[in-house]
């Protein structure tokens, strides 16, 4: 885990997070692992895009 970088950590991260929903879903093989790393790679980016809204309007209304 030394020297990796950020983007190898976040890699990694969401790798154990597919695996373990994976586990959750009840599924014993890897088949289905693609398309969830997809999904949660999808909701991280719905919350990314979320959060950076909320930091223009905190911008625009002075908030900041």
């Amino acid at each position: 885990m030394l020297h990796q970088n950020s983007r190898d950590l976040f890699e990694e991260l969401m790798g154990k997070l597919a695996d373990q929903e994976l586990k959750n879903r009840g599924l014993k093989s890897d088949f289905m692992y693609d398309t969830i790393l997809d999904e949660l790679n999808e909701k991280f980016e719905l919350l990314e895009l979320e959060i950076i809204k909320i930091e223009t309007d905190a911008v625009f209304n002075g908030d900041k």
